[in-house]
C-alpha cells in the first residue's frame, strides 16, 4: 500500500513539472508573437533568451541597416522555444527529456542573469520569482522520476473469472516444465515419464497390377464309373464222396 502512495505522489509530481514546462512554451511563443507585433505587453512564465535575441536583432539592424540580424533573432528565438516544445512532447513517455529540459531552462535563467547586469529594472523581480518557480517544479519532476524508476512494477490485476494466483507456491525455476491440475483427477505415482511420440509415417502400398479375367471353361459331363466287378468264385469240383481203392483186377 505504501508503494501505491509514493507511485500516486511521483507521478504528480511529474505531471506538475510537465504542467509548468507546457506552460514556459505556450506563454514564450505569445510573448514573442506580440514583440513582433510591438503591442508593448509580455506575459510572465517565459523564456527570455528569445526576447533578448529579438532586442539584440533589432538593435543591430538599426545600427547597420538590413534586416539580416533580424531574421537570426527570429530563428534562434524559433529554435530555443521548439527545443522546449519538443522536451515536453517527449516527457510524457521519456523522463529523460525533462532533464533535457531543466538543462535548457537553467540556461534560459543564465542569459536572464546577463540581461539583469546590463540594466536592472523593477519588472525584472517578476522574471527572477516566476524564473525560480519553474526552475524548482522542474527539478522536482527530475527527482520525481528517478524515484518513479526505483519502486517496484504494480501488479497486474487479474482478469474477471479468472483464479487467484497462489502466493505460497515455490518459485518457477528456468526450464522447468509443468502443466495444470485436472480437476477430479487421482494422483499418480512413480508414474513413468512421457515418451514423445513421433509422428506415424504414412504406409504406402505397391499398385496391384490388373490382370483380365479368364473365361470359365464349362466342365464336361462326368460319365458315371462302372462298378467293379464282382469278383467270380473260383469254380469247386463235385464231390462224389470217397472212391475205393483200386485193386490189380481194376487195374486190368
Amino acid at each position: 500500500m505504501e508503494q501505491v502512495n509514493l507511485r500516486a505522489k511521483y507521478d504528480a509530481q511529474y505531471a506538475s513539472a510537465r504542467a509548468n514546462l507546457g506552460a514556459v512554451v505556450l506563454l514564450s511563443l505569445v510573448n514573442v508573437g506580440l514583440m513582433v507585433l510591438d503591442a508593448g505587453v509580455s506575459f510572465l512564465f517565459s523564456a527570455v533568451l528569445p526576447q533578448v535575441a529579438i532586442n539584440y536583432g533589432w538593435y543591430l539592424d538599426a545600427w547597420l541597416g538590413g534586416s539580416t540580424y533580424t531574421i537570426i533573432a527570429y530563428a534562434i528565438s524559433a529554435l530555443w522555444i521548439g527545443a522546449f516544445a519538443l522536451c515536453y512532447y517527449l516527457s510524457k513517455k521519456h523522463p529523460g527529456c525533462m532533464t533535457a529540459a531543466l538543462v535548457l531552462f537553467c540556461l534560459d535563467c543564465l542569459v536572464l542573469v546577463y540581461w539583469i547586469y546590463l540594466g536592472f529594472m523593477m519588472e525584472d523581480v517578476l522574471d527572477i520569482v516566476f524564473h525560480a518557480w519553474i526552475l524548482y517544479y522542474l527539478i522536482r519532476g527530475v527527482v520525481a522520476a528517478r524515484k518513479r524508476k526505483t519502486l517496484p512494477e504494480a501488479p497486474v490485476p487479474p482478469a474477471p473469472g479468472a483464479p487467484m494466483p497462489n502466493m505460497n507456491a515455490a518459485p518457477v525455476q528456468p526450464g522447468m516444465q509443468f502443466t495444470a491440475p485436472m480437476q477430479n483427477a487421482a494422483p499418480v505415482q512413480n508414474a513413468a515419464p512421457v515418451q514423445p511420440v513421433e509422428p506415424v509415417q504414412p504406409v504406402t502400398q505397391p499398385a496391384v497390377e490388373a490382370r483380365p479375367v479368364e473365361t470359365a471353361q464349362p466342365a464336361e459331363t462326368a460319365q458315371p464309373e462302372a462298378a467293379p466287378a464282382e469278383s467270380a468264385a473260383p469254380e469247386r469240383e463235385p464231390n462224389f464222396g470217397p472212391q475205393p481203392p483200386m485193386g490189380p483186377a481194376s487195374m486190368e
